[in-house]
Protein backbone atom coordinates (compact mmCIF):
# COMPACT_ATOMS: atom_id res chain seq x y z
CA UNK A 1 0.00 0.00 0.00
CA UNK A 2 1.28 3.28 -1.15
CA UNK A 3 1.54 5.11 2.43
CA UNK A 4 1.52 8.87 3.30
CA UNK A 5 5.38 8.78 4.03
CA UNK A 6 6.38 7.35 0.73
CA UNK A 7 4.48 9.26 -1.01
CA UNK A 8 6.22 12.21 0.68
CA UNK A 9 9.22 10.31 0.04
CA UNK A 10 8.79 9.89 -3.75
CA UNK A 11 7.68 13.85 -4.44
CA UNK A 12 10.83 15.04 -2.21
CA UNK A 13 13.13 13.09 -4.26
CA UNK A 14 11.54 14.03 -8.13
CA UNK A 15 14.16 13.82 -10.51
CA UNK A 16 16.67 11.50 -8.49
CA UNK A 17 13.92 8.60 -8.44
CA UNK A 18 15.20 6.04 -10.49
CA UNK A 19 12.00 4.74 -13.09
CA UNK A 20 10.49 2.09 -13.84
CA UNK A 21 10.88 0.74 -10.32
CA UNK A 22 9.64 -1.93 -7.55
CA UNK A 23 9.01 -0.31 -4.23
CA UNK A 24 8.74 -3.86 -1.57
CA UNK A 25 6.45 -2.15 1.26
CA UNK A 26 8.01 -4.40 4.30
CA UNK A 27 5.45 -3.01 6.58
CA UNK A 28 2.81 -4.24 4.91
CA UNK A 29 4.41 -7.43 4.82
CA UNK A 30 5.36 -8.14 8.21
CA UNK A 31 1.69 -6.88 9.08
CA UNK A 32 0.39 -9.66 6.98
CA UNK A 33 2.57 -12.94 7.67
CA UNK A 34 1.56 -11.30 11.57
CA UNK A 35 -2.18 -11.36 10.57
CA UNK A 36 -2.34 -14.98 9.16
CA UNK A 37 -0.39 -16.14 11.88
CA UNK A 38 -2.46 -14.89 14.87
CA UNK A 39 -5.10 -16.32 13.08
CA UNK A 40 -3.86 -19.54 12.90
CA UNK A 41 -2.48 -19.44 16.34
CA UNK A 42 -6.31 -18.95 17.77
CA UNK A 43 -7.15 -22.48 16.16
CA UNK A 44 -3.70 -24.63 15.94
CA UNK A 45 -1.56 -26.30 17.96
CA UNK A 46 0.73 -26.60 15.31
CA UNK A 47 1.13 -25.17 11.87
CA UNK A 48 3.16 -23.70 8.91
CA UNK A 49 3.27 -20.66 6.76
CA UNK A 50 4.84 -21.47 3.82
CA UNK A 51 5.00 -18.60 1.57
CA UNK A 52 4.49 -19.22 -2.32
CA UNK A 53 8.02 -18.20 -3.94
CA UNK A 54 6.55 -18.01 -7.45
CA UNK A 55 4.55 -15.15 -6.40
CA UNK A 56 6.94 -13.16 -6.00
CA UNK A 57 10.34 -14.16 -5.87
CA UNK A 58 11.84 -10.53 -5.49
CA UNK A 59 15.22 -10.50 -2.80
CA UNK A 60 13.66 -7.96 -0.27
CA UNK A 61 10.36 -9.60 -0.52
CA UNK A 62 11.91 -13.18 0.23
CA UNK A 63 14.37 -11.87 2.95
CA UNK A 64 11.34 -10.00 4.86
CA UNK A 65 9.01 -12.84 4.76
CA UNK A 66 12.43 -15.38 6.12
CA UNK A 67 12.84 -12.98 9.01
CA UNK A 68 9.35 -12.89 9.84
CA UNK A 69 9.32 -16.71 10.61
CA UNK A 70 7.21 -18.42 7.70
CA UNK A 71 9.10 -21.06 5.14
CA UNK A 72 9.68 -20.71 1.55
CA UNK A 73 7.04 -23.09 -0.57
CA UNK A 74 9.20 -23.26 -4.13
CA UNK A 75 8.39 -25.44 -7.30
CA UNK A 76 11.60 -25.65 -8.70
CA UNK A 77 15.37 -26.26 -8.56
CA UNK A 78 16.29 -22.28 -9.26
CA UNK A 79 13.70 -21.51 -6.79
CA UNK A 80 14.96 -23.96 -3.90
CA UNK A 81 18.33 -22.66 -4.57
CA UNK A 82 17.08 -18.59 -4.32
CA UNK A 83 15.06 -19.58 -1.20
CA UNK A 84 18.44 -20.84 0.53
CA UNK A 85 20.07 -17.40 -0.06
CA UNK A 86 16.91 -16.20 3.34
CA UNK A 87 15.78 -19.38 4.54
CA UNK A 88 16.83 -22.59 6.47
CA UNK A 89 16.91 -25.39 4.50
CA UNK A 90 14.52 -27.43 7.50
CA UNK A 91 12.05 -24.12 6.30
CA UNK A 92 11.33 -25.32 2.83
CA UNK A 93 8.55 -26.95 1.41
CA UNK A 94 9.31 -28.59 -2.02
CA UNK A 95 6.23 -28.83 -4.50
CA UNK A 96 6.10 -28.47 -8.33
CA UNK A 97 5.71 -30.98 -11.49
CA UNK A 98 9.41 -30.93 -12.01
CA UNK A 99 11.77 -33.95 -10.88
CA UNK A 100 14.64 -32.77 -8.52
CA UNK A 101 15.37 -35.80 -6.06
CA UNK A 102 18.45 -34.19 -4.71
CA UNK A 103 17.11 -31.28 -4.18
CA UNK A 104 14.04 -32.39 -2.70
CA UNK A 105 16.58 -35.24 -0.48
CA UNK A 106 18.32 -32.52 0.77
CA UNK A 107 15.20 -30.65 1.79
CA UNK A 108 13.96 -33.48 3.40
CA UNK A 109 17.38 -34.11 5.14
CA UNK A 110 17.16 -30.91 6.66
CA UNK A 111 13.78 -31.42 8.05
CA UNK A 112 11.55 -29.51 5.22
CA UNK A 113 8.59 -30.84 3.48
CA UNK A 114 8.37 -32.33 0.03
CA UNK A 115 5.59 -33.16 -1.47
CA UNK A 116 4.93 -35.03 -5.42
CA UNK A 117 2.71 -33.92 -7.43
CA UNK A 118 2.42 -37.42 -9.62
CA UNK A 119 3.26 -41.24 -9.64
CA UNK A 120 5.77 -41.23 -12.08
CA UNK A 121 8.09 -39.00 -10.49
CA UNK A 122 7.37 -41.17 -6.87
CA UNK A 123 8.09 -44.11 -8.41
CA UNK A 124 11.45 -42.53 -9.31
CA UNK A 125 12.05 -41.06 -5.83
CA UNK A 126 11.04 -44.95 -4.41
CA UNK A 127 14.32 -45.88 -6.95
CA UNK A 128 16.90 -43.46 -5.61
CA UNK A 129 15.85 -44.17 -2.12
CA UNK A 130 16.18 -47.78 -2.32
CA UNK A 131 19.90 -46.97 -4.63
CA UNK A 132 20.75 -45.12 -1.03
CA UNK A 133 19.18 -47.84 0.94
CA UNK A 134 17.16 -44.69 2.51
CA UNK A 135 13.48 -44.71 3.35
CA UNK A 136 11.84 -41.46 2.69
CA UNK A 137 9.07 -39.96 4.45
CA UNK A 138 7.56 -37.48 2.40
CA UNK A 139 3.94 -36.22 1.58
CA UNK A 140 1.51 -36.48 -2.17
CA UNK A 141 -0.09 -34.10 -4.41
CA UNK A 142 -3.71 -34.88 -4.20
CA UNK A 143 -6.60 -34.55 -6.47
CA UNK A 144 -9.69 -33.21 -4.99
CA UNK A 145 -12.80 -32.18 -6.88
CA UNK A 146 -15.09 -28.76 -5.50
CA UNK A 147 -18.45 -28.59 -6.37
CA UNK A 148 -18.69 -26.14 -8.92
CA UNK A 149 -14.91 -26.17 -10.00
CA UNK A 150 -13.21 -27.63 -13.17
CA UNK A 151 -11.17 -30.51 -12.46
CA UNK A 152 -7.71 -29.54 -11.60
CA UNK A 153 -4.85 -31.28 -14.04
CA UNK A 154 -2.88 -31.78 -10.13
CA UNK A 155 -2.43 -34.28 -7.97
CA UNK A 156 -3.11 -37.97 -7.44
CA UNK A 157 -6.34 -38.95 -7.51
CA UNK A 158 -6.65 -41.27 -4.26
CA UNK A 159 -7.99 -44.61 -5.21
CA UNK A 160 -7.98 -48.17 -3.96
CA UNK A 161 -5.88 -49.20 -6.92
CA UNK A 162 -3.57 -46.15 -6.37
CA UNK A 163 -3.19 -46.67 -2.78
CA UNK A 164 -2.05 -50.61 -2.78
CA UNK A 165 0.34 -48.80 -5.44
CA UNK A 166 1.97 -46.01 -2.84
CA UNK A 167 2.04 -48.85 -0.24
CA UNK A 168 3.98 -51.24 -2.14
CA UNK A 169 6.67 -48.76 -2.52
CA UNK A 170 9.49 -49.82 0.16
CA UNK A 171 11.19 -46.90 0.55
CA UNK A 172 8.61 -44.35 0.74
CA UNK A 173 6.29 -43.27 3.76
CA UNK A 174 3.70 -41.23 3.41
CA UNK A 175 3.41 -38.07 5.61
CA UNK A 176 1.87 -35.86 4.60
CA UNK A 177 -1.19 -34.73 1.85
CA UNK A 178 -1.30 -31.36 -0.11
CA UNK A 179 -3.56 -30.03 -2.43
CA UNK A 180 -4.29 -26.26 -3.94
CA UNK A 181 -6.61 -25.71 -5.91
CA UNK A 182 -7.21 -22.21 -8.32
CA UNK A 183 -9.87 -19.59 -8.39
CA UNK A 184 -11.08 -21.31 -4.59
CA UNK A 185 -10.95 -18.78 -2.29
CA UNK A 186 -14.73 -18.06 -1.19
CA UNK A 187 -15.16 -19.62 2.14
CA UNK A 188 -17.45 -22.38 0.62
CA UNK A 189 -14.60 -24.35 -1.21
CA UNK A 190 -12.29 -23.99 1.65
CA UNK A 191 -14.72 -25.49 4.03
CA UNK A 192 -14.98 -28.75 1.01
CA UNK A 193 -11.36 -29.04 0.21
CA UNK A 194 -10.90 -29.02 4.30
CA UNK A 195 -12.93 -31.48 5.06
CA UNK A 196 -12.31 -34.05 1.59
CA UNK A 197 -8.64 -33.66 2.74
CA UNK A 198 -9.25 -34.00 6.03
CA UNK A 199 -11.06 -37.39 5.20
CA UNK A 200 -7.81 -38.55 3.28
CA UNK A 201 -5.51 -37.65 5.92
CA UNK A 202 -7.41 -39.76 8.53
CA UNK A 203 -7.25 -42.42 6.10
CA UNK A 204 -3.44 -42.36 5.54
CA UNK A 205 -2.76 -41.43 9.09
CA UNK A 206 -0.63 -38.47 7.74
CA UNK A 207 1.68 -35.75 10.03
CA UNK A 208 0.30 -32.95 8.03
CA UNK A 209 -2.18 -31.45 5.70
CA UNK A 210 -0.88 -29.15 3.55
CA UNK A 211 -3.73 -26.59 1.80
CA UNK A 212 -2.04 -25.21 -0.47
CA UNK A 213 -2.91 -21.32 -1.14
CA UNK A 214 -5.70 -19.18 -3.10
CA UNK A 215 -6.29 -16.73 -0.68
CA UNK A 216 -7.93 -13.56 -0.16
CA UNK A 217 -5.85 -11.25 1.79
CA UNK A 218 -5.52 -7.58 3.47
CA UNK A 219 -6.38 -5.12 0.54
CA UNK A 220 -6.82 -1.31 0.16
CA UNK A 221 -10.67 -0.24 -0.21
CA UNK A 222 -11.12 0.38 -4.00
CA UNK A 223 -9.53 -3.21 -4.67
CA UNK A 224 -11.57 -4.75 -2.07
CA UNK A 225 -14.74 -3.44 -3.49
CA UNK A 226 -14.51 -5.54 -6.21
CA UNK A 227 -15.25 -8.63 -4.62
CA UNK A 228 -18.30 -9.66 -2.81
CA UNK A 229 -17.52 -10.86 0.68
CA UNK A 230 -13.73 -11.11 0.78
CA UNK A 231 -13.07 -13.14 4.04
CA UNK A 232 -10.22 -12.40 6.32
CA UNK A 233 -7.48 -14.64 7.79
CA UNK A 234 -9.40 -15.72 10.13
CA UNK A 235 -12.31 -16.63 8.64
CA UNK A 236 -9.91 -19.20 6.86
CA UNK A 237 -8.47 -20.37 10.31
CA UNK A 238 -12.29 -20.63 11.75
CA UNK A 239 -13.57 -22.60 8.38
CA UNK A 240 -10.17 -24.98 8.20
CA UNK A 241 -10.67 -25.88 11.59
CA UNK A 242 -14.38 -26.35 11.59
CA UNK A 243 -13.65 -28.86 9.29
CA UNK A 244 -10.92 -30.52 10.80
CA UNK A 245 -12.60 -31.07 13.58
CA UNK A 246 -15.48 -32.63 12.19
CA UNK A 247 -12.97 -35.12 11.53
CA UNK A 248 -10.24 -35.29 14.04
CA UNK A 249 -11.53 -34.12 16.73
CA UNK A 250 -8.85 -32.16 19.22
CA UNK A 251 -6.23 -33.94 17.20
CA UNK A 252 -5.59 -32.12 14.55
CA UNK A 253 -2.13 -32.93 12.38
CA UNK A 254 0.05 -30.04 11.95
CA UNK A 255 -1.53 -27.42 9.21
CA UNK A 256 0.19 -26.22 6.42
CA UNK A 257 -1.10 -22.96 4.06
CA UNK A 258 1.09 -21.50 1.34
CA UNK A 259 -0.44 -18.40 0.72
CA UNK A 260 1.57 -15.68 -2.21
CA UNK A 261 -0.85 -13.35 -3.05
CA UNK A 262 -2.68 -12.72 -0.05
CA UNK A 263 0.86 -12.35 1.28
CA UNK A 264 2.43 -9.80 -1.02
CA UNK A 265 -0.18 -8.32 -3.23
CA UNK A 266 -0.73 -5.12 -1.62
CA UNK A 267 2.80 -4.93 -0.42
CA UNK A 268 4.52 -3.79 -3.58
CA UNK A 269 4.23 -0.91 -5.41
CA UNK A 270 5.45 0.22 -8.63
CA UNK A 271 6.67 3.83 -10.21
CA UNK A 272 7.09 5.06 -13.34
CA UNK A 273 7.50 8.21 -14.86
CA UNK A 274 6.21 10.17 -17.95
CA UNK A 275 8.43 10.85 -20.71
CA UNK A 276 6.24 12.43 -23.32
CA UNK A 277 2.53 13.82 -23.21
CA UNK A 278 1.01 14.84 -27.07
CA UNK A 279 -2.11 14.77 -28.56
CA UNK A 280 -3.48 12.29 -31.61
CA UNK A 281 -7.16 12.64 -33.31
CA UNK A 282 -8.10 13.96 -30.62
CA UNK A 283 -6.98 11.85 -28.16
CA UNK A 284 -4.61 12.71 -25.21
CA UNK A 285 -1.83 9.91 -25.26
CA UNK A 286 0.37 9.67 -21.92
CA UNK A 287 3.88 7.33 -22.54
CA UNK A 288 5.48 6.41 -19.17
CA UNK A 289 9.58 4.59 -18.76
CA UNK A 290 7.76 1.36 -18.00
CA UNK A 291 6.24 -0.98 -19.93
CA UNK A 292 2.19 -2.71 -18.97
CA UNK A 293 3.46 -5.65 -19.03
CA UNK A 294 6.35 -4.69 -15.68
CA UNK A 295 3.10 -5.21 -13.70
CA UNK A 296 -0.14 -6.73 -16.07
CA UNK A 297 -0.54 -10.32 -14.64
CA UNK A 298 -2.56 -13.25 -15.25
CA UNK A 299 -4.91 -12.42 -12.36
CA UNK A 300 -5.39 -8.50 -12.93
CA UNK A 301 -5.02 -6.60 -16.56
CA UNK A 302 -3.34 -3.32 -15.72
CA UNK A 303 -6.35 -0.62 -15.99
CA UNK A 304 -7.20 -2.69 -12.18
CA UNK A 305 -4.12 -0.89 -10.21
CA UNK A 306 -4.79 1.41 -8.45
CA UNK A 307 -2.88 4.63 -9.19
CA UNK A 308 -1.70 7.99 -8.19
CA UNK A 309 -0.03 11.04 -10.06
CA UNK A 310 2.81 12.42 -8.30
CA UNK A 311 3.85 15.56 -9.13
CA UNK A 312 1.07 17.44 -10.86
CA UNK A 313 3.36 19.82 -12.07
CA UNK A 314 1.43 20.01 -15.78
CA UNK A 315 -1.88 21.19 -17.16
CA UNK A 316 -4.81 19.12 -16.21
CA UNK A 317 -5.36 16.54 -19.06
CA UNK A 318 -9.17 14.37 -18.95
CA UNK A 319 -9.39 10.87 -20.70
CA UNK A 320 -5.80 10.16 -21.29
CA UNK A 321 -4.73 7.24 -22.32
CA UNK A 322 -1.36 6.11 -20.33
CA UNK A 323 0.71 3.99 -22.67
CA UNK A 324 3.92 2.05 -21.53
CA UNK A 325 7.34 2.64 -23.81
CA UNK A 326 7.88 -0.18 -26.07
CA UNK A 327 6.98 0.08 -29.56
CA UNK A 328 3.17 -2.03 -29.66
CA UNK A 329 0.21 -0.34 -29.99
CA UNK A 330 -1.40 -2.43 -26.88
CA UNK A 331 0.82 -1.61 -24.41
CA UNK A 332 -1.47 0.72 -22.21
CA UNK A 333 -0.99 1.28 -18.47
CA UNK A 334 -4.68 3.33 -17.85
CA UNK A 335 -7.42 3.34 -20.59
CA UNK A 336 -8.75 6.57 -19.15
CA UNK A 337 -7.07 8.90 -16.38
CA UNK A 338 -7.98 12.16 -15.99
CA UNK A 339 -5.70 14.58 -13.85
CA UNK A 340 -2.86 16.92 -13.63
CA UNK A 341 0.55 15.66 -15.40
CA UNK A 342 3.13 16.62 -16.85
CA UNK A 343 6.59 15.51 -18.52
CA UNK A 344 8.73 13.86 -15.70
CA UNK A 345 5.72 13.69 -13.22
CA UNK A 346 5.75 10.17 -11.73
CA UNK A 347 3.05 7.76 -11.85
CA UNK A 348 2.95 4.80 -8.79
CA UNK A 349 0.58 1.68 -9.47
CA UNK A 350 -0.32 0.12 -6.11
CA UNK A 351 -1.26 -3.75 -5.14
CA UNK A 352 1.12 -5.03 -7.71
CA UNK A 353 3.21 -7.62 -5.47
CA UNK A 354 1.39 -10.91 -6.96
CA UNK A 355 3.58 -12.08 -9.78
CA UNK A 356 3.81 -8.91 -11.63
CA UNK A 357 7.60 -9.12 -11.24
CA UNK A 358 7.68 -12.85 -11.41
CA UNK A 359 5.67 -12.87 -15.08
CA UNK A 360 7.42 -9.49 -16.19
CA UNK A 361 9.46 -9.95 -19.62
CA UNK A 362 12.88 -8.98 -20.64
CA UNK A 363 11.25 -6.93 -23.57
CA UNK A 364 12.76 -3.83 -25.04
CA UNK A 365 14.22 -2.89 -21.71
CA UNK A 366 15.45 -4.70 -18.71
CA UNK A 367 13.91 -5.72 -15.56
CA UNK A 368 13.13 -2.99 -13.42
CA UNK A 369 15.12 -2.86 -10.02
CA UNK A 370 13.67 -2.78 -6.56
CA UNK A 371 13.90 -0.51 -3.54
CA UNK A 372 12.47 -1.50 0.16
CA UNK A 373 10.88 1.02 2.25
CA UNK A 374 9.16 1.41 5.68
CA UNK A 375 7.58 4.25 7.60
CA UNK A 376 10.42 3.66 10.43
CA UNK A 377 13.32 3.70 8.02
CA UNK A 378 12.00 5.33 4.67
CA UNK A 379 13.74 3.96 1.51
CA UNK A 380 16.74 1.59 1.22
Amino acid sequence: MITEKMLRELTSRGNSVRTPLYIVNQDNLRENICLLRKALESRFDRFVIGYSNKTNGADPVLQTVAECGAWAEVVSHKEYFQALKYFDPGHIIYNGVIPDFFGKFLVLESGGIVNIENLTELEAVNRKAEELGRVLRLGIRINVSLEGHPASRFGIRVTDEILNTIRSMNNIIVNGIHCHITKSRDLESWSEKSYKMAEIAKLLDVDYIDLGGNMYGPMCSSVKKRYDNVPSFQDYADCIYRSMHQVFGDNIPCIVVEPGTAIVANAQSYVSRILDIKSIAGRSLVTLDGKGSDVETFVNPVDRFPYIIISRSGNYIENATVYGCTCTEFDIFISSCSGRMGVGDLIAFDNVGAYSNSLAPDFIQPYPPFESFSDNAGFK
